[in-house]
């Protein structure tokens, strides 16, 4: 694995900030504006990234849970380039123009997560030079500015993020910085700025939300200043590469030890740690299944969390997992004892390098199924089903469909009524808060048909006559290829399901016929 770190150096991750932003400042009428662009695709050769975005959207969330920032001032673009980063800049301009002209402060937050090399930044098969960035940025009429570069080149477990770094002790290259100017760098000259499967995310950003989330507030007021956050990002950092056989150590230059990054009180639940943690410990989203914070191993912490289902995974050497689920309502202040509820688990697996314990889910909603008979008789019904998720987007369950539909028509009276069960495979191809992916199901069963009809050849074909009543019991065996979306929201999930493929129909002479399904309905996590 060392040999992925090789061929790359780590491009820097700045901070600057032209004006000091201090406790009274969280309450002042400032408006904060923020510019989040992300990008998992670089130039042609840089392997494709997998935790941009999702660095993106968990900035986003500290953002406005505890950063000050409003939903709508936080700008967000995925699969970002220089096109759509120009017209999100325009607008920020013209929305800043306006504020300083009815006499607002503005403060100006821009990030980036990307590839990057010395040429500039690396989005979308386009090169967007730094040097163009920071004249482009500097148009906002703002009076403060803060710009985080996270730029990255990607290896495969591990990788190296960014390009050639431009060597700097208190400023870059051609850059005069302003006497009260903050910079933060992912790592010193030459060394290696790590992304890992495990923890999804970079080491830098992933320390440094964990340390902006309450790990890193040292002195318990409820603030996570500057100078405390970086001591914790860079005793982190630089511990969590070591343990990969690599040196990465973040460096920065800053007399604004007191700067406020993040104000924890403004937090809707929280989670204390009481120490000592036996080994490190990841706080997982249940839902999304992103990584929020991690704390360390040694003593223990706070932390300001959103509302939500949460697990703990401990990070040990030993080959049993031990995890712990717990759930945080709306204004809970809980408390978390790692000794006390870790327990091991053999139903871990993995997703993405980083182990989980997929939850089950019960599944019901209604069906339509089409083409079941001859004539297309359309049924209407009802669909139930166990799914369990077996990792890294694979799902596994068992499902039962009860059907039925009148018939009539000039030649048919009667009805239809079908039962089947089997299992059901399916691949989310998206696997975060929206689903989307292909799949697999076989059923078996029977059909009920209770006609009276008319000279009719097709029916005829089925019972061996062309008139009278009939009622009979049918063995049914289909397969269908599926489509799913869903979308979650807590435990809960909608998802919309459309199949097809071929019946085959034991009568007289066994029979296949073309069949599809329409079902709407929901899942429950359990």
């Amino acid at each position: 694995m060392l040999r992925q770190f090789l061929p790359y150096s780590a491009l820097i991750v700045s901070v600057f900030v032209c004006a000091p932003l201090r406790a009274a400042d969280m309450e002042t009428g400032a408006v904060r504006l923020a510019l989040i662009a992300t990008s998992n695709v670089g130039l042609a050769g840089d392997e494709a990234l997998g935790f941009a975005d999702v660095e993106g959207v968990n900035l986003e969330q500290l953002l406005v849970e505890l950063g000050g920032y409003t939903p709508a001032n936080v700008h967000r673009i995925s699969d970002a380039d220089p096109a759509k980063l120009a017209t999100a800049l325009s607008a920020i301009v013209v929305k800043a123009a306006e504020l300083k002209a009815d006499g607002v402060e503005v403060q100006l937050l821009f990030y980036y997560t990307g590839h990057a090399a010395t040429d500039g930044l690396h989005m979308n098969g386009q090169v967007l030079g730094v040097e163009a960035l920071k004249a482009s940025l500097r148009v906002v009429p703002a009076d403060l500015r803060l710009i985080v570069l996270d730029a990255c080149q990607s290896g495969q477990l591990f990788r190296s993020k960014g390009g050639r770094l431009v060597e700097i002790r208190t400023r870059p290259q051609s850059f005069e910085a302003p006497p009260d100017e903050v910079w933060l760098s992912s790592s010193g000259p030459e060394e290696n700025a790590l992304e890992t499967e495990r923890r999804r995310g970079s080491l830098f950003t992933h320390f440094l939300i964990s340390g902006a989330r309450g790990m890193a507030d040292q002195d318990g007021d409820q603030q996570v200043t500057l100078g405390e956050l970086t001591e914790f990002v860079l005793e982190r950092t630089e511990a969590a590469a070591a343990d990969l056989g690599a040196f990465q150590a973040p460096r920065w230059s800053s007399s604004f030890t007191d700067l406020v990054i993040t104000d924890l009180s403004r937090a809707q639940s929280s989670l204390t740690i009481p120490g000592p943690v036996p080994a490190p410990l990841l706080l997982v989203d249940r839902i999304d299944e992103q990584v929020l914070a991690e704390i360390p191993a040694g003593g223990g912490g706070f932390l300001a969390l959103p509302p939500g289902d949460y697990r703990f995974i401990e990070l040990g050497n030993s080959r049993a997992m031990r995890v712990a689920d717990l759930s945080l309502s709306k204004g809970e202040n809980s408390s978390f004892r790692a000794s006390e509820r870790l327990v091991e688990s053999t139903g871990v697996r993995t997703k993405g390098g980083m182990p989980m314990q997929r939850a089950r889910a019960f599944a019901i909603g209604y069906q339509m199924q089409l083409g079941a008979t001859p004539s297309r008789v359309d049924m209407h019904g009802l669909y139930l089903g166990v799914h369990h998720a077996l990792g890294r987007g694979h799902r596994l369950g068992l499902n039962l469909e009860v059907g039925g539909a009148p018939v009539q028509g000039d030649r048919l009276r009667g009805g239809i009524a079908r039962v089947a069960a089997g299992p059901q495979w399916s691949y989310d191809v998206l696997e975060r808060r929206f689903r989307l992916g292909p799949g697999l199901r076989l059923t078996g069963g029977f059909l009920y048909q209770n006609v009276q009809r008319a000279d009719d050849s097709t029916w005829g074909s089925w019972f061996g006559s062309n008139t009278g009543e009939e009622s009979r019991l049918h063995a049914v065996v289909d397969a269908r290829a599926l489509g799913r979306i869903g979308f979650r929201f807590g435990r809960a999930e909608f998802t919309l399901i459309l199949t097809g493929g071929a019946e085959l129909i034991f009568v007289e002479e066994p029979r296949v016929f073309g069949v599809g399904s329409v079902e709407i309905g929901g899942e429950l996590a359990f």
